[in-house]
């Protein structure tokens, strides 16, 4: 499984655009509510994220099914930009990772931006 940090080139990542602006801002939200030694589970441009919030991350879609499942178990904090992207998941794999997330997930923010990797949204796991 992929958990480590993106260490981006910090031009890549300045503020001057509207999609970074949200980047930042999902970054800073996950600071706040995480503590510096967890790790996130991110999608797409999750990786830019977890380095802007300074978290590890696990990376969704590079991954099967078994991988995204038992990930998603693991993770408190779910990080989802524009649509999900779990290429090597089956048609009833997603729709049964969609129905965890949101059977176990509680929406806590959304970062509204324009392009493809928007909205931000920032799931964090309910308590039981």
């Amino acid at each position: 499984p992929l958990v480590g940090k993106f260490y981006a080139q910090t031009p890549f990542i300045r503020r001057s655009t509207p999609s970074n602006t949200a980047l930042w801002e999902a970054g800073a939200y996950i600071r706040q509510i995480s503590n510096g030694d967890e790790v996130i589970t991110v999608n797409l441009t999750g990786p830019i994220i977890g380095y802007l919030a300074d978290r590890h991350y696990r990376f969704l879609v590079t991954s099967h099914y078994q991988v995204v499942m038992r990930d998603l178990r693991k993770t408190r904090i779910l990080i989802q930009d524009g649509k999900w992207s779990l290429p090597y998941l089956s048609e009833e794999q997603k729709n049964y990772f969609l129905a965890t997330v949101e059977s176990e997930f509680e929406l806590t923010k959304t970062v509204h931006c324009k392009g493809e990797q928007c909205p931000i949204r920032i799931y964090i796991r309910r308590t039981e």
